[in-house]
């Protein structure tokens, strides 16, 4: 932690969609299934993050009451499961899944989003050594201006869509959809951290941290250079 020096924020909050085939509802599916390896208590004690964060901080509670969280691994085969009644809701991030939700073979029941724990909160970061930070400032300046720029060319227009869509393999009106419903440019703008006292408390439960960073530290570990004039 004394040589981690974070530069920019990559992702600010969960894009992960809970989904299930029609007519169903949060009400009538009670089961949560989310992608994680093992049963779901070794999961959560062993990654810290996704569902073990969700289940802390009340997911369950507010979108299945009475859910009982299954393993299902990553988003290609929750689908499938969700799909031959296997589970009854899955997990996905788009773009996966975002065909079937255009044609109604699915529909979304829940969004990370919907707790506060989802949408205000930092999951990931760009992160580099104190010795980098010091012995080469401006490259990492004019790296996260960079970064800041390509954000705004990604949102200005459809250039950036298109070469999206054909990376992605997906249709150019579903890329934007991924774009503009999923990824709005707040959720990937690098300049704030969100939730450092979640982030804190979760990083103690989960064993990353020891106890809490001072304000001294996190000064000290947190430094986006400014945006350029």
């Amino acid at each position: 932690m004394k040589e981690a020096r974070l530069i920019a924020i990559l992702l600010a909050a969960f894009a992960t969609i809970a989904f299930a085939t029609p007519p169903a509802s949060a009400q009538d599916k009670l089961k949560l299934a989310l992608g994680q390896r093992g049963n779901w208590d070794t999961a959560i004690a062993e990654l810290g993050q996704g569902a073990g964060i969700f289940r802390k901080h009340g997911l369950l509670k507010q979108g299945a009451a009475a859910g009982r969280p299954v393993a299902t691994g990553g988003p290609s085969p929750t689908f499938t499961q969700v799909m031959s009644g296997q589970v009854d809701v899955g997990w996905s991030a788009p773009p996966f899944g975002l065909d079937a939700l255009q044609d109604n073979k699915i529909r979304i029941v829940a969004r990370a989003s919907d707790v506060p724990i989802g949408r205000d909160q930092t999951i990931r970061a760009l992160v580099t050594t104190a010795g980098a930070l010091k012995t080469r400032p401006d490259v990492f300046r004019r790296f996260v201006q960079g970064y800041r720029d390509s954000i705004d060319w990604m949102y200005a227009g459809d250039e950036a869509l298109k070469a999206y869509a054909e990376f992605a393999r997906i249709r150019l009106d579903l890329a934007r959809r991924v774009r503009d419903a999923f990824f709005p440019k707040k959720l990937v703008w690098p300049d704030q951290v969100r939730g450092l006292d979640t982030l804190m408390e979760d990083g103690v439960t989960f064993k990353y941290l020891r106890e809490p960073l001072t304000k001294q530290q996190l000064a000290e570990m947190i430094q986006i250079p400014a945006p350029a004039n």
